[in-house]
C-alpha cells in the first residue's frame, strides 16, 4: 500500500508552488498578490491535512 497516492502528491507539490510564488511576490513588494497566495496555499493545506484524518 502506498504511503501517498499520486494526486496527493501533486496537491502537496502545488501548495509548495504557490507558498514559493507568494514568497517572491512578497520579496518584490507585491504584498497583496502574496497574502493571496499564502491563503491560498495555507486553506489548500488544510484541507488536505483534514481529509487525511
Amino acid at each position: 500500500m502506498p504511503l501517498m497516492e499520486w494526486g496527493d502528491g501533486l496537491q502537496v507539490a502545488v501548495i509548495v508552488a504557490l507558498a514559493a510564488v507568494g514568497t517572491c511576490l512578497l520579496v518584490v513588494g507585491a504584498f497583496g498578490s502574496g497574502a493571496l497566495c499564502f491563503g491560498v496555499a495555507a486553506l489548500w493545506f488544510w484541507r488536505l491535512y483534514r481529509t487525511g484524518e
